[in-house]
Order: C-alpha cells, then sequence, then structure tokens
C-alpha cells in the first residue's frame, strides 16, 4: 500500500478543487489557443463547454478532479508541462464537495504514515463512525468523545496532516453529545485506508497494514495510545491491590448459535462449552493485533473473553477485554505509551505510586 494519496485518487467525481485565479485563467487561454476554438477543445477532452467556460468566467469555481485531469493531460501532450497534473496538485487552494466546507490549503499529497495521520486514523477505528449513507450520500464520518482534550488533539492532529484549519474540524454538540464532522475527502482517504462503514461490530476489522507491518515504533505507540485514550482505562483498588489497564472491544456473534440464550448479558464462564467453543474462535483481530504491538514493546498483556450481550435489535456480541497487569508492564506502558486523557493519566499515576 502506497503511503502517499494523491488528490485525482480520490473518488474523482465528486470531489472538487479550486485553484489559484492566475492558473485557473491561464489553463484556459492555453487550452482555446491548443485546440483554436472551445468546440474543438471540448471535442478533444471530453469537457463540455460551458465547464471550459467558465474557468474564464468563473475562476474561482471549483474544478471536479475528472475534468481537470482530462484539461491537464490535453496539455501536458501538447508540451504544456507546467499543467501537468502533478504541477497543479501542490497549488491546489481548496479541496472538497462543493456543499462542504471541504479544506483549505490542503496538505497535498496526503502522507498517512505521520504520527498525526494515524492518530486520526486509530480515533477513526475507535471512537469514530462513518455512516453508510443513503441512495446519494456517501455517509458523513464523525468522531464522538466528550473529553476536550482528546478532541483538541484530534483537531490538530487533522490540521496538520491533511490541512485546512479549526473551523474545517467544527465540534457540534447534539443532545448532549459532542463530535466532531470531517469534510468528506478525509472521510475518503479513511474508507481507502480501511476504515469501515457502518458498525464496526459487524466487520473485525483489522489494524491498517501501514502501522501493523510497520517497523516504526512510532506508529506503534500512537495506535495503542489512542486506542487506550479513547477506549481504555486503569482499574485501582487499594483494598484488593488490584491495578491495572485495560480495554474492551465487542464483535458480532452468529444468531444461529444463540439461540438458546435467554439474558441479556451472560458471563463468559457460564456459558456451555459448544458456544465456549465457538466465542474463543472469535477474538476481535484488533484485539489480538493490539496484543502483537504490546509485545514488540516489551509489555506483557493478556486477551480474555468477557461476556455475551444482547442488543436491542436481537443481535449478539461478544466481548473481549485486553488486560496488562503487574508493575514492570506497567511502568513500561507509561515510559513507551501513556495517556493522553488526563484523568486516565493521573490514575496509572497513582496506580504506580501505591506499589511499596
Amino acid at each position: 500500500m502506497s503511503y502517499v494519496i494523491h488528490f485525482w485518487q480520490l473518488p474523482q467525481t465528486r470531489t472538487y478543487v479550486i485553484l489559484p485565479v492566475y492558473l485557473t485563467r491561464r489553463l484556459f487561454h492555453h487550452i482555446k489557443r491548443c485546440a483554436k476554438s472551445l468546440y474543438r477543445a471540448s471535442k478533444l477532452t471530453g469537457a463540455h463547454r460551458p465547464t471550459i467556460r467558465a474557468l474564464h468566467l468563473k475562476p474561482f469555481k471549483p474544478i471536479r478532479i475528472d475534468i481537470l485531469k482530462k484539461l491537464s493531460d490535453y496539455l501536458t501532450e501538447h508540451d504544456h508541462a507546467e499543467f501537468s497534473i502533478d504541477n497543479l496538485e501542490v497549488k491546489i487552494k481548496w479541496i472538497g464537495h462543493p456543499l462542504s466546507c471541504g479544506i483549505r490549503n490542503p496538505k497535498l499529497p496526503f502522507r498517512i504514515d505521520t504520527v498525526n495521520a494515524v492518530r486520526v486514523i486509530v480515533a477513526m477505528f475507535n471512537d469514530g463512525y462513518i455512516g453508510r449513507g443513503g441512495a446519494r450520500g456517501h455517509g458523513a464520518m464523525h468522531y464522538y468523545n466528550e473529553n476536550s482534550v482528546l478532541r483538541s488533539r484530534i483537531i490538530a492532529s487533522a490540521v496538520d496532516a491533511f490541512g485546512g484549519d479549526k473551523e474545517s474540524y467544527p465540534v457540534r454538540e447534539h443532545r448532549g453529545n459532542h463530535h466532531i464532522p470531517f469534510p468528506s475527502v478525509v472521510r475518503d482517504l479513511m474508507k481507502q485506508i480501511g476504515v469501515p462503514a457502518g458498525r464496526k461490530v459487524n466487520h473485525n476489522s483489522h489494524i491498517p497494514s501501514l502501522i501493523h507491518a510497520s517497523k516504526r515504533p512510532d506508529l506503534w505507540r500512537e495506535w495503542l495510545r489512542q486506542t487506550a485514550d479513547d477506549e481504555g482505562g486503569v482499574r485501582l483498588r487499594h483494598k484488593a491491590k488490584s491495578r491495572h489497564i485495560y480495554w474492551r472491544r465487542c464483535i458480532s456473534f452468529e444468531p444461529k448459535i444463540l439461540v438458546k440464550i435467554k439474558k441479556r448479558e451472560k458471563p463468559f464462564l457460564e456459558l456451555t462449552n459448544e458456544l465456549k467453543e465457538t466465542f474463543v474462535h472469535r477474538m476481535p483481530n484488533l484485539l489480538k493485533e493490539e496484543k502483537e504491538l504490546l509485545d514488540r514493546l516489551s509489555i506483557k498483556c493478556e486477551v480474555r473473553p468477557l461476556s455475551l450481550y444482547k442488543i436491542k435489535t436481537g443481535e449478539y456480541r461478544a466481548k473481549w477485554e485486553l488486560y496488562i497487569g503487574g508493575r514492570e508492564n506497567l511502568e513500561k506502558f507509561h515510559q513507551n505509551v501513556g495517556f493522553a486523557h488526563p484523568r486516565k493519566s493521573r490514575l496509572l499515576f497513582e496506580a504506580l505510586h501505591s506499589y511499596k
């Protein structure tokens, strides 16, 4: 997988760009000069005449990517290398859908192997959501989190990785819940990377290869830190002398196997042997691969089954937990990964200082 995504690799028929006014008008004049007329230019490039004319009359108007690529290819074939698609890419001032805010001053081409890009990717696998969309829509992408520190980190990372400013990634509130809506361009990037649309429990996704197959510990740490911030917690029980870090993930379970279960939630130990055998083969891929990342950092952990539970639709979910315990492992997690979440970071500090 390439770690660089060019703007023309996004959905070309529903993604638009804006070039500087002077460049758009020069593009129009060179096309007209090479083709001799707008009629011939339309025939040779495949772009409609009103679209070509708009380059001169409305140079600030967004241009669809597939049309810009046709015009660029035509001029490049006629020895106008300054209008090559690579040269145009670095001069794009805005990218997005005409009905959206898009991204101003995008950082093209997009590099997805940076720490900030990885932070956004991990957040989408955790507290993010991409809607499936309707007949015409393609699903909006949001990041849901009630912690203002984590929201601010995601916004700063998105600005650094993809461009734009805070207005491109506003914080919205709906019924007391805070979320960050993302531009359609970032959503399309996330889909290419492998973030699933709809309920993630139905997909059993893997950690993207750019992180899991990477030899860069900084990317492993970022995946684990953001996951712990979004999904994890610290248990500190002084009386029981129990201190550990954990996070949980769920995965859908075949209903035909669970017809005998009547309780809303049932602990793993109370399941029949037949269900236990099926359960242990349904470990979430993300937890399995997160354990591998921790192993690479010499942090020992366990992944264990917790329970089966039933949601309102009648579907069943298998709940699993990743568990990090022991003073040495907690210290290694603190030193190599850590929390950005203030409360969780404080609890881990207290847990480490509770050892005598």
